[in-house]
């Protein structure tokens, strides 16, 4: 086995690749590591991403980015973790397990020439994998010596009948959505239907939402882009009969699955339930196009040990656990490669989690 750097030469046989892997979603493509390249230029992001080729034959690829927090070399993307290897569908089990340990050592290795002191991976719920696991895949991370920092994320199965899918949800929620159809209109662009002139309209309402602008304008080109290139859609809502958007949501589109990636509303109109009504349209619509898995964001009950959840984060889960589905895991992991900044991490989560224990676990959050 030898490992092949990913370059500008290579990426659609990565992009391919990845298609054709059942470990693999979006966030392992050329398309998403673009994206974090230039999401936090601050963090000064280097890709190492590589193949491992064997026989002349690609059998693996490995997202790899390297980091720098606050003088601290990391393997992350964005200060999050990054997607897993994705192996070929085309090699046994037994052959999967020497691939990971060639992986996993060659990154032990860059670690050390690289003066990493941290590398993170993720498992992608949506990756084929997942559903023939039922969600629950073993999180081999922890034979390399990772520790397990797994958390939830909401599923929706979206193939039923969508009068199904919308008996499952919420009944505040049901209410909420009967009464914005009659005040808001649904548009959904996708490639044929979407161009630049509403596009910049999303872009606006988002950073007026917001209170400023929370990233580089190359970041929204490039999710123009996913849209031209199949990869998303931008549902947007206007005031019955007028041509006045207020909310918009951006969904990424891969395979047979989706991710709810964005929304903003006019802060002028925030007793609307303009949420409401964009996402169960984004559902009706995903359903109507074959697509079968609808992620809708990560799930926290209050201050977990890893994740610090604030009271609006905790608010968020609540409200898109109103739409049904089911948990899955998250899985994370992360290794430590300097003892003395793993202790100061870790002091860190011990000194916020009890706080929190103090306080009685966050009761105002926990649902009763």
């Amino acid at each position: 086995m030898e490992i092949i750097l990913l370059d500008n030469r290579n990426e659609n046989d990565w992009n391919e690749f990845c298609l054709k892997s059942s470990d693999a979603w979006f966030w392992h493509t050329t398309y998403c590591m673009n994206y974090v390249k230039h999401y936090r230029p601050e963090y000064n992001p280097i890709q190492m991403s590589f193949f491992v080729r064997e026989n002349n034959k690609f059998i693996a690829v490995c997202p790899l980015m390297l980091e720098n927090h606050d003088g601290n070399k990391e393997f992350s993307f964005s200060a999050f973790a990054v997607p897993s290897p994705a192996m070929s569908d085309e090699i046994g089990n037994k052959k999967q397990k020497k691939v990971l340990d060639f992986i996993f050592k060659y990154v032990d290795g860059l670690s050390k020439s690289q003066g990493v002191i941290k590398a993170s991976f993720r498992f992608s719920p949506l990756a084929d994998v997942y559903i023939l696991s039922k969600g629950y895949p073993s999180n081999y991370l922890l034979k390399y010596g990772y520790l397990d920092a797994t958390f939830n994320t909401q599923m929706l199965d979206i193939s039923p009948d969508p009068d199904q899918l919308k008996s499952e949800i919420r009944k505040g929620h049901k209410y909420d959505i009967n009464r914005a159809s009659r005040m808001l209109d649904v548009h959904i662009f996708d490639a044929q239907s979407i161009d630049r002139a509403t596009f910049e309209l999303y872009c606006e309402l988002h950073h007026k939402n917001a209170g400023r602008v929370t990233r580089p304008k190359i970041t929204f080109d490039i999710l123009y882009d996913w849209i031209k290139m199949r990869h998303a859609i931008l549902v947007g809502t206007t005031l019955k009969g007028k041509n006045q958007f207020v909310g918009f949501s951006y969904h990424v589109v891969y395979k047979n699955g989706a991710c709810y990636a964005s929304a903003c509303s006019d802060p002028d109109y925030g007793e609307m339930p303009i949420a409401h009504f964009i996402l169960w349209e984004s559902i009706r619509w995903l359903h109507n196009n074959s697509i079968k898995r609808f992620e809708i964001g990560w799930q926290f009950y209050g201050s977990e040990f890893h994740y610090d959840t604030s009271k609006k984060e905790y608010q968020i889960s609540k409200f898109k656990r109103g739409f049904g589905g089911e948990q899955m895991s998250q899985i994370v992991g992360e290794k430590y490669y300097d003892p003395d900044f793993f202790e100061k991490e870790y002091m860190k989560k011990i000194k916020k989690y009890k706080a929190h224990v103090i306080s009685g676990y966050d009761q105002e959050f926990h649902e009763k």
